[in-house]
């Protein structure tokens, strides 16, 4: 009895404006949009039947090439399988086949660009006839949930994502899909590719 007559002194208290309804801020809403949209895993599906099919020649893989000016800072490192979280705009994508990743620095005796890079790295993606996903700063919440098998054991793929914005890419095949995700700071940058099996 005493809990009923609690509840209805509040609810009088509210609708005469005596306690303040809080709505959610809007980082509050994104996430909630966000979570509402994953699947159980935490992964937000994209609509890769929404992404024209490629029948550029992409070569061997990982497809993309450096461009002239730049090398690896580490050797490459190659997974046969894996699995990696790709940025959407509104929550991750996690894509699991063949994994590639390096870091990437400027030959010695030339500067780092990395306006320079980023335009050379998107014409080589589109010239592939891929597809940008998204572009832009991952929320530092969501940045730093990803799990320890990311965040340390593939620390080299994902590069700094905390203080840099990422691009996300990806080629459409008939049997597959390639998933690019790339991110550079004024001193580098990292590339991953992620091609789904045949």
């Amino acid at each position: 009895m005493k809990t009923s007559v609690a509840a209805l002194r509040l609810a009088s208290l509210l609708a005469l404006g005596a306690i303040p309804a809080f709505a959610a801020s809007p980082a509050t809403a994104q996430s909630a949009s966000i979570v509402a949209s994953a699947s159980p895993d935490g992964s937000v599906p994209y609509p890769l039947d929404k992404v024209a099919v490629s029948t550029a020649d992409l070569g061997q893989f990982p497809y993309v090439m450096l461009p002239d000016g730049y090398e690896p800072m580490n050797r490459p490192q190659l997974q046969g399988v894996g699995h990696f979280p790709f940025w959407t705009g509104t929550g991750f994508h996690w894509v699991e086949g063949k994994v590639w990743f390096t870091s990437i620095e400027q030959l010695e005796g030339t500067s780092f660009s990395r306006f320079g890079l980023t335009q050379q790295i998107e014409a080589e993606l589109q010239k592939f006839g891929a597809v940008k996903v998204a572009k832009g700063k991952i929320p530092s919440a969501l940045a730093h949930a990803l799990p320890d098998d990311i965040t340390v054991d593939m620390n080299e793929a994902l590069g700094d994502i905390y203080n840099n914005p990422v691009e996300t890419w990806v080629i459409r095949r008939n049997d597959r899909a390639i998933w690019i995700h790339f991110t550079a700071s004024s001193a580098m940058a990292t590339l991953t590719v992620v091609e789904t099996g045949a």
